[in-house]
């Protein structure tokens, strides 16, 4: 490979070279791929977040701190990004999945309790208030830690996968 782009094949940018320290713009990095496959990771943390409640009845806050490793690797991964914007899509959609995978498990105990599909479940929670209902009935101090702890996971993990940082 001769480490040039091909112009007439757009993903062949991404193969061309690895992503520097530079900053936003340097060869390789993509804001678009590091939205899609940060939202990819976010739906996929979103599931796991509410299939482990679902099945353990019981809410740890280290799935958040999971979720928001899984979703910054992800943007680094398809986004090659080395610049602070590409941690702050890590941090939005880490934070966005959290809320979505607690909007989920509150869907998997309200079908299971009131012995209604989930579906039904999922669609009472587009009622107005209905969610912000669920979301401060089960909303508890120490969630706080847990969701910050989460959001520099994904902000980090977004601009250094897992690169080691050790000082020379």
């Amino acid at each position: 490979m001769n480490n040039q782009p091909d112009p007439n094949n757009p993903i062949s940018s991404y193969d061309a070279q690895p992503a520097t320290q530079s900053g936003f713009g340097s060869v390789g990095q993509s804001l678009v791929m590091a939205i899609v496959g940060g939202t990819v990771a976010a739906v996929v943390g979103a599931i796991l977040w509410g299939l482990i409640v679902a099945v353990t009845k019981f809410e740890s806050g280290f799935v958040a701190i999971g979720v928001g490793l899984i979703v910054g690797v992800a943007v680094h991964f398809f986004g090659r990004g080395a610049s602070p914007i590409f941690g702050i899509i890590g941090a939005v959609l880490s934070l966005i999945s959290i809320g979505a995978g607690k909007l989920l498990a509150v869907a998997f105990a309200a079908s299971n309790e009131l012995k209604i599909p989930l579906t039904e479940a999922l669609i009472d929670l587009t009622k107005p208030g209905v969610a912000a209902a669920a979301f401060q009935a089960s909303f508890s101090g120490i969630d706080i830690l847990f969701y910050l702890i989460a959001l520099y996971e994904g902000y980090r993990f977004s601009i250094s996968g897992f690169q080691s940082r050790r000082r020379r």
